[in-house]
C-alpha cells in the first residue's frame, strides 16, 4: 500500500522573521507613541500626525502600519483589555476561587483604573466616532466579564456567596466597582486628591458592606466585618 506523507510548511527564513520582527516593533512604537499623546496631551491631539512626529516617521508612512486613527485607537483598545485580562488572571491563577479572590478582583479593577487611566478610559468611556470594534478586538473584554461571572459562580458554589442569579449579581457588583473606579480617576473627588486635598468619600467600606450584604453567613466570616476605620 503506498504511503502518504504530508509536507510541512516551509519555516520563515531569517530575513522574513526580521522583517515580522521589525514591523511588530515598530507596530508597538506606534501604540506607545499614540497613548503617550493621550495621557499628556488629551484624545483631542491624537492625530496619524503627531504619532508620526513623536515616532520619527512621516504620515503616509504609518499606513504601512495602521491604516486609520481608528485603526490605531482600536490596537490600544485590545492592547489595554489584553492588559488587564492578564492582570485578572494573574489574580485567579494565584489563590484559590472564592469570595476573598473576588474582593481582590474587585480592588484589582480599582487600581488598574488608577494605574492606567488612558487605557480604562478607552475600555469604559466613549471614543467619537466610536471605534468599530470586530468580535476579536472585543475577546478579551469579553474573557475578563467571563472571569468574573465565572469567580461569582464558584463563591456560590462554596457558599459563600448567596444562590442569587450568577447573571444578576455579576452585574450589580461590576456596576458598583465600575461607579467607584470613575469617580476615583475621573470626577470632582479625583481632581480634589490630584489637588492635593484628602477629602471625600473612601470606597473600600462601600464595596465591603456591597460584599457582606450579598455573602452567606460563611462568606461574611470569611471576609471580616467592616473595620472602625472605614464606617
Amino acid at each position: 500500500m503506498a504511503s502518504t506523507t504530508t509536507q510541512d510548511s516551509p519555516l520563515p527564513s531569517l530575513a522574513e522573521r526580521r522583517r515580522r520582527a521589525s514591523r511588530e516593533l515598530m507596530r508597538t512604537e506606534i501604540l506607545a507613541a499614540a497613548q503617550h499623546i493621550i495621557r499628556t496631551q488629551g484624545m483631542d491631539a491624537l492625530s496619524l500626525r503627531a504619532i508620526a512626529k513623536a515616532v520619527g516617521v512621516t504620515a503616509p508612512a504609518l499606513y504601512e502600519y495602521f491604516d486609520s486613527k481608528d485603526a490605531i485607537l482600536r490596537g490600544l483598545f485590545v492592547q489595554g483589555a489584553e492588559l488587564m485580562l492578564s492582570l485578572v488572571d494573574e489574580q485567579v491563577a494565584s489563590r484559590p476561587p472564592g469570595i476573598e479572590t473576588l474582593r481582590e478582583i474587585l480592588h484589582g479593577y480599582r487600581q488598574f483604573a488608577r494605574d492606567e487611566p488612558d487605557y480604562f478610559r478607552l475600555l469604559f468611556g466613549t471614543v467619537d466616532p466610536a471605534l468599530a470594534l470586530t468580535e476579536v478586538d472585543y475577546q478579551p473584554m469579553q474573557a475578563i466579564f467571563e472571569r468574573f461571572a465565572g469567580l461569582i459562580a464558584a463563591s456560590i458554589e462554596l457558599g459563600e456567596l448567596q444562590p442569587l442569579p450568577v447573571m444578576t449579581l455579576s452585574c450589580a457588583l461590576w456596576a458598583l466597582i465600575h461607579g467607584a473606579a470613575m469617580l476615583e480617576t475621573d470626577s470632582f473627588i479625583a481632581r480634589k486628591k490630584h489637588d492635593g486635598e484628602e477629602t471625600g468619600p473612601s470606597f473600600d467600606a462601600a464595596v465591603h458592606l456591597t460584599l457582606l450584604n450579598f455573602a452567606t453567613l460563611k462568606g461574611a466570616e470569611m471576609i471580616g466585618p467592616l473595620d472602625d476605620d472605614c464606617m
